[in-house]
């Protein structure tokens, strides 16, 4: 008697497949190699295959201002750091962050602690308003040319008020004391561990801060805004900045 035999069919795909049609039968992924890819894959993976993107400020070793103002975290109209996802198609790519990387090259002048708190919002209302410098957007896989579609600002930025369906994500302390200069604040999105930093917030030695976040996804024209406060503060920190997300 014939043994019927059934065989998948596996593609290789090193670089990003085209998008399937929701609902119908395709090949499953390998790569070069036949090793299955699943989802989700590491940073690495998502390098190999176009869809990891960095953003910096353009000098190394130059920080961009910050906020003078706010003291305190009740204004919405004054973000440092602003991210949308510019596709207008509603099956358009989503925005995954991964990271915001902060190091502290100006201290500012008598801020007594700095404090945090960060939202997402729909693209309804668009909260960009003025200010701040645009970071250019790169691609982390050099043999790849995927266009980029996050608009990323960061400084001293003037926002628009929240819609009616913004969410508040959350709120803390990186110091309870003036920021140092060389101090690294790195906000972690999405990690199903939540490790906290085991440096002091107080004093003046050079903190190594660890702030876990929710993972944060945006769709098609939906915005993330990171706010800082620094009480009693009269002159603005500056900070060199690097952000790590995924588009897929």
């Amino acid at each position: 008697m014939a043994t019927d035999e059934v065989k998948q069919v596996v593609a290789t795909n090193r670089t990003r497949p085209g998008k399937q049609t929701e609902g119908v039968d395709n090949y499953l992924r390998s790569s070069r190699y036949k090793e299955l890819v699943t989802y989700p894959m590491d940073l690495a993976g998502y390098a190999e295959e176009g869809s990891f993107y960095l953003a910096a400020n353009a000098t190394r070793g130059t920080g961009l201002g910050g906020q003078t103002a706010p003291t305190d975290l009740t204004l919405d109209t004054k973000a440092l750091l602003y991210i949308q996802n510019t596709m207008t198609d509603a099956n358009g790519d989503y925005l995954v962050l991964k990271y915001v990387r902060l190091q502290v090259t100006v201290a500012g002048t008598a801020g007594t602690n700095t404090s945090w708190a960060d939202e997402i919002d729909v693209g309804a209302t668009d909260r960009y308003t003025s200010g701040g410098t645009l970071l250019t957007v790169v691609g982390a896989n050099t043999d790849l040319t995927q266009a980029a579609t996050a608009r990323i600002r960061f400084g001293i930025l003037v926002t628009a008020a929240a819609s009616a369906s913004r969410r508040n994500l959350g709120s803390g302390v990186v110091r309870t004391a003036i920021a140092v200069v060389g101090d690294t604040y790195l906000f972690v999105y999405g990690k199903d561990t939540m490790p906290l930093s085991s440096m002091l917030v107080a004093g003046t030695a050079v903190a190594n801060i660890v702030i876990p976040r929710p993972p944060v996804v945006l769709g098609p024209q939906d915005q993330y805004l990171l706010h800082f406060a620094n009480a009693s503060q009269t002159a603005a920190a500056s900070y060199e900045v690097e952000i790590g997300y995924v588009q897929r």
